[in-house]
């Protein structure tokens, strides 16, 4: 088994500042259930829980998927 840890700038400033994530042209999905005051940050802990930005999802699978292709997956 490989574990395969991927870091993205998310994770090395702590969280995501949503404006900033907005300025740069990017989608911010919420919950439909969403009951909470929107926070202008989130912390990695909480923001897949939380918000979606549907484009760097896509980012971390293709590198995913890029990789498991490289080990012959």
């Amino acid at each position: 088994m490989v574990i395969q840890r991927i870091l993205t700038n998310l994770h090395k400033e702590g969280g995501v500042d949503i404006e900033e994530q907005r300025i740069q042209g990017a989608e911010v999905f919420y919950p439909e259930e969403f009951d909470d005051e929107i926070k202008a940050f989130y912390t990695t802990g909480e923001f897949e829980r939380r918000v979606s930005i549907p484009n760097l999802t896509k980012k971390v699978a293709g590198h995913l998927a890029t990789l498991l292709k490289q080990k012959g997956h």
